[in-house]
This record gives C-alpha cells, sequence and structure tokens, in this order.
C-alpha cells in the first residue's frame, strides 16, 4: 500500500492564492471593458483591415471563458478561507499592504482618468460618450489589478 501524503495549506498561501486570482480576474474585466470600447472606436473609423476586429472578438471570448473559470474559482476559495467576509478580514500584513497599495493606485487612475475626460475637447467627448463609463471602468480596474499583480510577483516576498 502506498503511503498517501497530504499537502497542507497555510492561511497566507490561501489568501495569497485568493488575491491573486482576484486581481487576474479583475485584470480582465477591466480588459473587456477596454476591448469594447476599442473594437466600438475600431468599427466607427473602419479600420478593419487585416483581420484586426476578428482577432478581438476572439481574444474577448477567450477572456470571457477565462473570467468564467476565474468566478468559480474565487467562490472555491471563498469556502477554503474560514471567516473570510471581505479582503480586508487577511490575516496576513503583506496581503493586506498589497490590498491598500492597490486601492490607492486605482483611486489614482480614475481621478487622472476623470481630469482627461475633463480636459478632452467636446468633439471627442461627443464621439466617445457611450465608452466613456466602459473606459473609466477599464482604467479603474487596470489601476487596482496591475500593481496587485506585480506586487505579488514571488521574487517580491
Amino acid at each position: 500500500m502506498k503511503n498517501m501524503t497530504t499537502k497542507s495549506v497555510t492561511l497566507p498561501q490561501l489568501e495569497y492564492t485568493h488575491l491573486k486570482r482576484n486581481a487576474l480576474l479583475i485584470l480582465l474585466v477591466g480588459a473587456l471593458f477596454l476591448m469594447d470600447a476599442i473594437y466600438k472606436i475600431v468599427a466607427h473609423f473602419d479600420m478593419s483591415s487585416g483581420g484586426f476586429l476578428d482577432a478581438l472578438t476572439f481574444v474577448f471570448g477567450a477572456c470571457i471563458i477565462y473570467c468564467g473559470y476565474l468566478i468559480l474559482s474565487l467562490v472555491v476559495d471563498g469556502w477554503n478561507i474560514k471567516g473570510l467576509k471581505k479582503e480586508r478580514d487577511f490575516s496576513d500584513e503583506y496581503s493586506l499592504h498589497v490590498i491598500r497599495k492597490g486601492h490607492e493606485y486605482a483611486l489614482a487612475c480614475g481621478v487622472f482618468i476623470a481630469f482627461v475626460f475633463y480636459l478632452v475637447p467636446d468633439d471627442y467627448v461627443a464621439m466617445l460618450s457611450d465608452d466613456m463609463p466602459a473606459i473609466f471602468l477599464a482604467f479603474l480596474a487596470l489601476g487596482y489589478a496591475i500593481p496587485t499583480l506585480i506586487l505579488l510577483r514571488e521574487d517580491n516576498e
């Protein structure tokens, strides 16, 4: 009979995995919002030469499928971490630091994009009026996810 060993995972490792999957999901959601806006702009100006829109549609579909996988894995992670109601309930100090930094960068990106939209001439605002919320949400999501993923690299610990 073979000796079966189980690998025990500590709470900080579970929190790290949960935080990384959450950041990946937010990154993909931000990319989806941005791709949708780019798709509409490219279609509006009829710059669809070379199959660019077909490739963008394929990437969009793949991102949606991967988002579904990440949502399911985040739900399973939530079951595995006992007592986790919100991310601020993490016990690991570095995870809390990463979350705080992600929120700071997202706020900075939001303020910057709002300032840029304020300074953009009215002609562009009229053209992008339908896509402005999506672009704003995309930059908020990317502003949170990218610094979070950078801080969660293995060589940063």
